[in-house]
């Protein structure tokens, strides 16, 4: 096998991708396999389960679901005290929300202490480069927005709770509340899928790839 085939991945589409190299240009990357791959990737490096401790599978399509859900209830609150409303920022907001992990369709979820580590440090360039691509591929702006970050952030605290049998003292701390409304690991991988491409073609209906 050479090493230019070597350094690819095969992907639900049929295609090799080379997640080094790859740009927006390319014409690679494509909105069902990404959903197919992030409902397959289990976060929190699949430890989650339901009260009885038995499996129970959040997958990253499920977590951008709920990302994007709440940034909107929170966006819709914000302009209902506005006078004058910015349709275009909301939109921007909730279309970065859904598309925030989408790198992770063909990088995988790493568990936040591993990737935080020095020696993951080439993993991370290239977690940020593959980012930069595929936000511009599909039109969110490059720079993570502060107020989609701090809630991808916040939910993690929802998700601790409803998603471990037991949560260890040390992690429960640094959560942070519950957020009411959202339920979390309640979607098949099939229903993560088509609730999230349905959601993407809500919020990008005029998107061509």
């Amino acid at each position: 096998m050479s090493d230019i085939v070597r350094r690819k991945i095969a992907v639900y589409d049929g295609q090799l991708v080379d997640p080094f190299t790859v740009t927006h240009l390319d014409g690679v990357f494509r909105i069902e396999t990404i959903a197919h791959a992030l409902c397959l990737d289990n976060r929190y490096g699949g430890h989650t389960s339901d009260v009885n401790g038995n499996p129970l599978a959040y997958s990253t399509a499920e977590h951008c679901l709920n990302v994007e859900r709440v940034v909107s209830m929170r966006v819709s609150q914000w302009v209902d005290t506005i006078t004058g409303t910015q349709p275009l920022k909301v939109m921007r907001l909730r279309r970065e929300a859904l598309f925030h992990d989408a790198p992770e369709a063909y990088l995988r979820d790493v568990l936040a202490p591993i990737k935080a580590d020095e020696l993951m440090l080439l993993y991370r360039d290239i977690e940020d480069r593959l980012n930069v691509e595929m936000r511009l591929w599909v039109g969110v702006p490059v720079d993570e927005h502060p107020f989609v970050k701090a809630i991808d952030v916040e939910i993690r605290g929802t998700e601790a709770r409803q998603l471990f049998r037991v949560i260890h003292p040390q992690w429960e701390s640094k959560l942070a509340p519950v957020i009411p409304g959202i339920q979390c690991g309640t979607m098949s991988p099939i229903e993560a899928k088509i609730a999230w491409l349905a959601k993407f073609w809500e919020l990008f209906p005029n998107f061509k790839e």
